[in-house]
């Protein structure tokens, strides 16, 4: 079982509004792609927390993982988005997910031994989250493991955080302005001449993916070093959620065991396709036929 942990929430485009948050994005496409998956997060007792409940609901997700917050909000997100689809956000402060509680569910979820936990720094960004995900990590059973999709936000993380996040991840997932960031924070572990390796080493981490937007991605594990280039001929509506379609695949190939060279290609070809449409999220099932074919013959047991 695969367990994600963090925000959920609606991002606010011009004229409209998709489900975002990370966690979600990531633990949609996993489910869709026949994995066990459980989603924790916290929204608030308001028309949108009882949407995102009946959402999640119909997916088949179970509704004992999203509490239910007396006195915040439903998360929420600003989307502003360029002429090349990249999006900006101005993420609402004080969410329904800055207080998840470690309630009985998420100690039934951990009490199933995970076999990855999936986090992040922005239900982070208190110190009342900071201190939640401190206790789930210190409740993970010994054989689980970690990825860490670090989704830096403006005023929404700080050095000590992203130190924490890094020194728990067996599996980290960033861009390159995420990766210009950890090679300039205070006390530096990471070397500028090699960053990739000296990043790895210090902090134990297995497997390190850098997505490079229209200049493609790269992996790094014991296995070695390999790229992959753009999609070619791909259409953009916008890029919101096209890193957590490819962290969805990245633990899939994680725990399957797969090639390097798979990862890449399923990993970059799913993000591909999400870019095409607005939003995170696909309207319907259809869109994972093609995936679901890729993925056959994983060795991870769904």
């Amino acid at each position: 079982m695969i367990l994600a942990i963090g925000e959920i929430l609606f991002d606010h485009f011009p004229g409209y509004r998709r489900v975002g948050g990370a966690p979600l994005n990531f633990s949609w496409h996993l489910k869709k792609l026949g994995f066990s998956v459980r989603l924790l997060s916290r929204v608030g007792d308001d028309p949108e927390g009882r949407e995102l409940q009946s959402l999640l609901k119909e997916s088949s997700f179970g509704e004992e993982d999203l509490q239910v917050d007396p006195t915040h909000p439903t998360g929420a997100v600003n989307v502003s988005v360029d002429a090349e689809g990249v999006p900006a956000f101005e993420i609402l402060p004080d969410a329904a997910f800055d207080h998840l509680e470690m309630d009985g569910s998420v100690r039934s979820a951990l009490g199933h031994e995970p076999d990855l936990i999936y986090y992040g720094t922005l239900a982070q960004r208190t110190s009342k989250g900071c201190r939640f995900m401190e206790e789930v990590f210190s409740h993970a059973g010994e054989s689980c493991r970690f990825l860490c999709d670090l989704n830096l936000r403006p005023g929404c993380w700080s050095p000590d955080v992203v130190e924490a996040s890094l020194a728990r991840a067996d599996v980290l997932k960033l861009n390159e302005e995420e990766l210009a960031a950890i090679i300039n924070l205070p006390g530096g572990n990471v070397s500028e001449k090699d960053p990739y390796h000296s990043l790895m080493d210090s902090y134990g981490i297995d497997m390190l993916a850098v997505t490079r937007g229209d200049r493609g991605s790269e992996l790094h594990s014991s296995h070695g070093s390999r790229s992959i280039g753009p999609v070619k001929g791909m259409a953009v509506a916008d890029t919101v959620g096209a890193g957590d379609a490819y962290a969805s695949i990245l633990a899939a190939g994680y725990l399957g065991g797969w090639e390097p060279e798979r990862i890449l290609n399923v990993a970059s070809l799913l993000s591909a396709a999400i870019c095409r449409m607005e939003g995170a999220l696909p309207d319907t099932d259809f869109f994972y036929d093609e995936f679901l074919e890729m993925m056959k013959g994983s060795n991870y047991e769904k």
